[in-house]
This record gives C-alpha cells, sequence and structure tokens, in this order.
C-alpha cells in the first residue's frame, strides 16, 4: 500500500538525509502530502530504514491535548482510503500492522519528558515555524536512533525565526529543503481557497507574498503594528490575580472566525497568554472556546455588542460577559492605545494573533502609495477581540499595577 503525494514531495520517500523540510505558502498540500507520506512509511519502512516497524513521533511546539496534533489528520486520511485493516487508532495513538507506532506531543509542554522519548526514527514537527531554539535543542539530541530522519513543514514569517534560519537561510548539513506552494497542489483548483488567493493577489500584493507564495513578510511602512511586537514564549506570573486578566470576543460570522483572547500588562508591555477561535463554529460550542482561555469563567468577558443574541447565550452558561461599547472612532482610538504600550508580546501559542499582527495594515493612497489614516478592515478579528478586552481603558487610560516575575 502507498498513497499517492504530489511529485514535490517524493523525496520524503526518495532520498536519506538527517532533516527534511518542506515550506512555503498556502494550499501546498503540505501536511496532507506529508501524512500520507509517513503512513506509507509505517507499512513499509525498509523504504528508508533497515527494519520492519519504526517509532514515529510527531510533535508541535505546543500541544494541550490531542486535539492540538496531527493525530486528527492521520485519522482523517485513513478513514477517507478505508485503511483499518492496517491500522489501529487509539485516542492518544496509532499503530500499524506491522508493529509501527506513531507518538503525538508537544516539545514545550514537558521538554524534560520529551527527552526521555527514546527509540524514534522519523520526527515530523508540524507548523514547525513556531518552534524556538530552545526547543529545536531539546528535539534534535532527542532524535538519536541510527539514520533516525527529523522531518519540518512550516509556513514562513519572519527571517529571524529560527527554523527559517537552520532550514533555509542557513542549511543544516545533511539537509534537503523543498519549496511547496498552491500551485505545486493538483488538488489546490478544486479547493475553496482559489477565490481567496485570487483575491489576496488582486488586492493586497504584500500579503499575497508571504501568505500564498511562502515568502518572508516584508515591513511595509503602512503595518500598523509595525515594530510594536514580538512573537516568543513567556510564562505568565503566578503572583497575577484575576482581575488583572482581560478577555475579549469577536463573534463569527459566515467565513469570518470567531476570535477569542486573554491578556495581561506588566510595566507598560501588554502581554497576550491565551487565544481560542474558529470558522463556523455554532453558538453551542462557543462556551467550549472560552474554556480554552484559562480562568474565564471567573472572569469579566467583553465582547463585540453586533451580537447581542450571542451575548445572551454565553450569559445563560454562566459566563460573566458584556458587550464592548463601540463609539465613533473606537478602532483609531484602540490602534493608538495599544501602540501606546512599551512592546506587545505575543505567545507563540498565539499563532492567529500574531499572523493578523503581521498583516494587519493601514490602506495606501492608490496615486501617492503612501498609508493613510483607516485602517483595512481584513483579517483583523483576534485584534478585534484584544480591542474589546481592553476597551474599558481604550478611552480612559488607567494607572496600572506593575506585576513582578
Amino acid at each position: 500500500m502507498q498513497l499517492r503525494i504530489p511529485k514535490k514531495f517524493s523525496f520524503l520517500l526518495e532520498q536519506k538525509a538527517r532533516y527534511k523540510a518542506v515550506y512555503g505558502g498556502r494550499g501546498g498540500g503540505k501536511s496532507e502530502s506529508i501524512a500520507r507520506a509517513i503512513l506509507t512509511l509505517a507499512l513499509k519502512p525498509r523504504i528508508l530504514f533497515d527494519k520492519d516497524s519504526i517509532r514515529i513521533l510527531c510533535c508541535r511546539e505546543y500541544q494541550s491535548s490531542i486535539a492540538d496534533s496531527v493525530h486528527r489528520l492521520f485519522v482523517d486520511i485513513i478513514k477517507k482510503y478505508e485503511l483499518f485493516d492496517y491500522f489501529t487508532i487509539t485516542k492518544t495513538n496509532i499503530v500499524s500492522s506491522n508493529g509501527s507506532l506513531f507518538i503525538f506531543k508537544g516539545i514545550s509542554n514537558d521538554p524534560q519528558q520529551l527527552k526521555s522519548t527514546v527509540g524514534i526514527d522519523l520526527c515530523w514537527c508540524e507548523e514547525s515555524e513556531k518552534v524556538s531554539s530552545v526547543s529545536w535543542d531539546y528535539l534534535t539530541p532527542t532524535i538519536r536512533n541510527p539514520n533516525s530522519e527529523i522531518w519540518a513543514s512550516f509556513n514562513p514569517n519572519d527571517k529571524k525565526d529560527p527554523t527559517y534560519k537552520m532550514f533555509v537561510e542557513n542549511p543544516l548539513p545533511d539537509s534537503i529543503c523543498v519549496k511547496v506552494n498552491y500551485y505545486d497542489n493538483p488538488y489546490f483548483q478544486n479547493t475553496p481557497l482559489l477565490k481567496e488567493m485570487l483575491y489576496d493577489k488582486e488586492n493586497n500584493p504584500e500579503l499575497y507574498q508571504n501568505k500564498w507564495e511562502g515568502n518572508i513578510k516584508q515591513i511595509s511602512d503602512a503595518l500598523i503594528f509595525k515594530d510594536k511586537f514580538v512573537y516568543r514564549d513567556f510564562e505568565t506570573p503566578k503572583s497575577i490575580f484575576q482581575n488583572r486578566f482581560f478577555y475579549g470576543v469577536d463573534w463569527g460570522f459566515s467565513n469570518d472566525p470567531l476570535a477569542m483572547v486573554r491578556c495581561f500588562i506588566s510595566d507598560n508591555e501588554l502581554y497576550v497568554d491565551y487565544e481560542a477561535g474558529g470558522i463556523k463554529i455554532e453558538m453551542e460550542d462557543y462556551t467550549s472556546f472560552l474554556d480554552k482561555l484559562p480562568d474565564s469563567k471567573k472572569a469579566i468577558i467583553y465582547a463585540d455588542n453586533a451580537r447581542p443574541e450571542s451575548i445572551s447565550y454565553v450569559r445563560r452558561q454562566g459566563y460573566n460577559i458584556l458587550a464592548c461599547k463601540k463609539p465613533k472612532g473606537s478602532i483609531e482610538g484602540g490602534i493608538a492605545y495599544m501602540r501606546n504600550f512599551k512592546i506587545i508580546n505575543i505567545h507563540t501559542r498565539c499563532k492567529q494573533l500574531y499572523n493578523e499582527m503581521c498583516s494587519y495594515s493601514y490602506e495606501v493612497d492608490r496615486i501617492t502609495n503612501e498609508p493613510l489614516i483607516k485602517p483595512v478592515d481584513k483579517d483583523n478579528h483576534y485584534i478585534d477581540a484584544l480591542r474589546y478586552a481592553l476597551s474599558t481603558y481604550i478611552n480612559k487610560e488607567p494607572t496600572f499595577t506593575m506585576l513582578e516575575y
């Protein structure tokens, strides 16, 4: 049994290398194709390894539960092609009929436990643009079986990202790195992403270059939060009290996502430590996403006032949620308020907010190419949630008690 994969991914099964990386923009089919290659390899390990079964570690920077892993992706492929005779699926692992074992872990969740994971032949680090240099230092020595391989897949963001540096800018020895984009995916034309790609290509060339061509994000004068945020790991202070957390919600509608964030302030710096959300979330599922923000049921939550029925529903479930006031100029005022922080710290588990911060920009004059005052109303849902979280302070700046780490 060998699942078909696009030609650009054939090197995964045809060439030997310690490190193999696939990177590029959206729509290239990176995760699906790599998962297919790994399922094939699990059943036929002698394609690359001199053994009859292998141990496969699938990891991400953060994995709070199995739902955050690629476990579901493998299960979906197994179901799609009716491979139940070849694979046994449990809630936490997958085992092939010849004994190959799939293990799913987060790197930063428990680095010491990861270091104790032995006997790994193949490691796939998915969404590895989020992996810190510290996490790579933990991971690579852990994969130490003879002829073992480490695979990475990522969408490049910043040229300073450790993953981009080690695979693209200054490639590691014994590594193969291949760029894959939507036009390399023979199935792309039949996906809903086609219209989105064409829209971005026509209306936001800068965003298109990063989002779809997989090029490093360029710094533009039109970017609203340019040089005002960092994407990094940090610890939430244990001394912080509940009333110093701020929670915000932007309701999803149609293809716009439900977006939720939690943040706190320390020493004139804004910290966003949790986010939750998704597209086409039903109202009865709102609270399950709110529960992903720690202690949300004990806090005051500020939400977009455009959906009073959603606010009423969540309130009936026992949450202290209030409609956010949005006076004239509140968007511009909120932007100015957030830009006034010394820096905005975005935790690496808040990928959606980070992506929005990287592209959120002012409209540009078509003749002079100079930025205008009005922000582009697109890809700003988590940023809006952040504004709502801070809404009681947007118009009247408070005196904050500084937190100690």
